[in-house]
């Protein structure tokens, strides 16, 4: 096990983390101690992200939720393997038959890497915008660097839908057209990076009543601890950063964050400590 140092001066204000992907393949015998640290650093719970390249993981990943009472699964195809679909899919449609599986996600386009087709990526996220309609199911969507495309997308099946735009990283103005389909948006760590003022700027516009938080685990640690491996009790400094930009105490940005995770994700009546 690799050497941690954990501070002990900080946090979360039980805060839920709205996205992190605690897969065991990342972690391997750290993962139990990262979730310990989760919470006993305040923190009120976890959705956890199945949505990774091989069909192995989604079983992985599902069980780590399935051993924690405050642990969620959300799971989806991945715009970066939108050519997998045919492999993946029957993977996410049997999590979905899970009790604790909770969402779809996270899918949607990525157009920075295009690691898949444009097209396939396409197609692959009308399929999952189909199916959280028809299962009442809220869609996390990843979009870089394809709002445009994402919103033709999504305006093929209407305006109002239950999900949330996650890992928002970009403006006021692609924050505005979310919010007006009926989107709620999550916030990381990226807010307290010094070049991230177009998104701090976005949070303004943001209501309190919409807004998430989340880490992305295992990527885009926040300040101070940028460049290293990310972790579910790091989300304490995106609510710090975020209460400053809003104006209010970091525990009413956890309990209204909390709130808004809980209510999207219809987790109330579910176990919690």
């Amino acid at each position: 096990m690799s050497k941690r140092k954990i501070p002990e001066d900080y946090s979360a204000y039980q805060a839920i983390d709205s996205h992190a992907h605690l897969d065991p393949a990342e972690f391997g015998d750290e993962l139990p101690t990262i979730i310990s640290a989760a919470f006993e650093h305040g923190l009120a719970g976890i959705i956890s992200i199945a949505a990774d390249k091989t069909p192995d993981s989604f079983p992985r990943i599902a069980q780590v939720a399935a051993s924690h009472e405050n642990i969620w699964l959300v799971a989806g195809v991945h715009p970066h393997y939108a050519s997998e679909m045919k492999v993946l899919w029957p993977q996410v449609q049997a999590l979905i038959k899970d009790g604790r599986l909770v969402g779809l996600g996270e899918f949607g386009l990525d157009y920075h890497y295009d690691w898949s087709p444009r097209r396939v990526q396409q197609d692959v996220m009308r399929r999952q915008v189909e199916e959280s309609l028809t299962r009442a199911l809220p869609a996390a969507l990843h979009i870089r660097e394809a709002y445009e495309e994402a919103l033709k997308i999504l305006d093929e099946f209407g305006d109002q839908f239950s999900g949330v735009l996650h890992c928002f990283s970009a403006g006021a103005s692609q924050a505005r057209e979310f919010l007006q389909r009926g989107f709620h948006v999550s916030i990381p760590g990226i807010v307290t990076f010094a070049k991230a003022e177009e998104l701090r700027e976005a949070v303004q516009i943001i209501p309190l009543d919409r807004l998430l938080v989340e880490t992305d685990t295992p990527y885009l640690a926040p300040v101070p601890f940028r460049g290293r491996r990310n972790e579910p009790s790091y989300v304490a400094f995106v609510v710090e950063r975020l209460a400053q930009l809003k104006g209010v105490t970091p525990e009413r940005l956890a309990e209204a964050t909390a709130t808004n995770t809980r209510s999207l994700f219809k987790l109330e009546g579910m176990e919690t400590s």
